[in-house]
């Protein structure tokens, strides 16, 4: 019997606080509204206690409102690439100035 090691995948999630449009990079083996909706209210210092009995997409949705928080979504991150892999990238690539 072999045991799979489940990798975390990358997500982002976009809202709005206090009209200043954030967006933040989760690694999460997957993402719904709910979890999103948590995510945001806990970076924006909500305590994990109180969400982990949260279940219903109503009440955070409420809850964000009262931090000032709107128009939360989220997407798969498949078109972000690492800083470090794109400074190695940056490295290798000749530019034309250089010839």
């Amino acid at each position: 019997m072999t045991q799979m090691l489940a990798i975390a995948k990358p997500f982002e999630i976009h809202f709005v606080r206090e009209g200043k449009k954030k967006v933040m990079r989760v690694g999460v083996l997957t993402m719904s509204d709910i979890c999103a909706l948590k995510a945001v209210l806990m970076e924006c210092g909500m305590c994990f206690g109180t969400l982990s009995t949260i279940h219903d997409r109503k009440t955070l949705i409420a809850l964000t409102s009262s931090y000032g928080i709107k128009n939360v979504r989220w997407n798969k991150a498949i078109h972000t690439i690492p800083f470090v892999v794109r400074m190695e990238r940056a490295k290798k690539r000749i530019d034309i100035y250089q010839i």
